[in-house]
């Protein structure tokens, strides 16, 4: 295939770009979710469970959940 017909091939496969610029609705969730950090790497004595605990993001999308989900070196979905 000769290189003006892949990219003939490839220009008629292009989405317009309308289509890809446009920001899509966001899929609001019920309630706002957080993901949370324990730190247990150093625990102090007799520290009340969730001392060490630590707001990490709150989000209220499924756009927002898999964004961090994904981002996230620390969170396994």
């Amino acid at each position: 295939m000769a290189t003006e017909d892949v990219n003939e091939a490839l220009a008629a496969a292009e989405v317009p770009a309308t289509e890809t610029t446009e920001k899509q609705p966001a899929d609001k969730l019920e309630r706002k979710w957080s993901f949370w950090f324990d730190n247990q790497s150093k625990p102090k004595q007799g520290a009340a469970w969730g001392a060490s605990l630590r707001k990490a993001y709150t989000f209220d999308t499924v756009q927002d959940f898999w964004g961090v989900c994904l981002s996230s070196p620390f969170t396994y979905c």
